[in-house]
């Protein structure tokens, strides 16, 4: 798609929310201006800005805020923007539409309305995770039906290396072929065509303190932190 069609889904975007101007340069695309919200209890406007990258659509654009409106430490990544999901999370709700508007409307107002029912009421209605690689963690976790940090990492580095293998022994320590094991639950992880490379690393380096994390870095993830020239660290969240 690329920016060939950011024009296009601007105007989209701006039939719905007419306060916001696209400026362009060579490598960025930036919306900025207001969005006005009015929607269930929230009637608010906030300045914000949506920064498009040469990696749109394959990774969703990054958003933040230009009036200092939410504090700074509520929910960010580096760089001052929003912390709307975590990085997979983030990339399978954007890819059912990758568009602009369907990034707003599905990601940047529940995050702010999230953020208004919090301040008005001490509840988040849509829920929270924790910050970082915290929460990037717990999401896999989660998804993988696994206990432990080592085990993510594990079942995920089978996936960054691409050798999954049925019959060989399930990481969790089931004693069970992961076939029996946690087969479903990766796969399913597998056929979604994300890159958990940099989710990978970061997860590696931040047991680094725990364990010896030689053994955890796949021959596929030391070639990329060799062409990357430097090492994904938690700090990079």
């Amino acid at each position: 798609m690329g920016f060939v069609d950011v024009d296009s889904q601007y105007k989209e975007l701006r039939s719905q929310y007419p306060y916001l101007f696209l400026n362009k340069d060579e490598n960025v695309f930036r919306i900025s201006g207001t969005i006005v919200i009015n929607v269930a209890e929230l009637n608010d406007a906030f300045e914000i800005e949506i920064v498009i990258d040469k990696e749109y659509p394959l990774k969703p654009p990054f958003v933040r805020d230009l009036d200092s409106k939410i504090p700074k430490d509520y929910h960010r990544i580096k760089g001052g923007y929003f912390c709307l999901e975590t990085p997979y999370t983030l990339n399978q709700i954007f890819k059912q539409q990758p568009t602009l508007l369907y990034f707003v409307n599905e990601l940047v107002i529940p995050y702010l309305f999230n953020y208004h029912m919090f301040q008005k009421t001490g509840i988040m209605p849509f829920g929270q995770r924790n910050h970082g690689i915290t929460g990037i963690m717990d999401d896999f976790k989660n998804r993988l039906n696994a206990n432990d940090d080592i085990t993510v990492i594990k079942l995920i580095q089978m996936l960054v290396e691409d050798n999954y293998r049925g019959h060989y022994d399930c990481p969790c320590g089931s004693k069970k072929r992961i076939r029996n094991c946690h087969a479903d639950k990766l796969l399913k992880l597998k056929v979604e065509g994300y890159n958990f490379m940099e989710d990978y690393l970061m997860m590696v380096f931040s047991v680094k303190d725990k364990v010896n994390i030689v053994p955890l870095i796949s021959k596929k993830a030391r070639q990329f932190i060799k062409e990357k020239g430097d090492s994904p660290k938690p700090d990079k969240l």
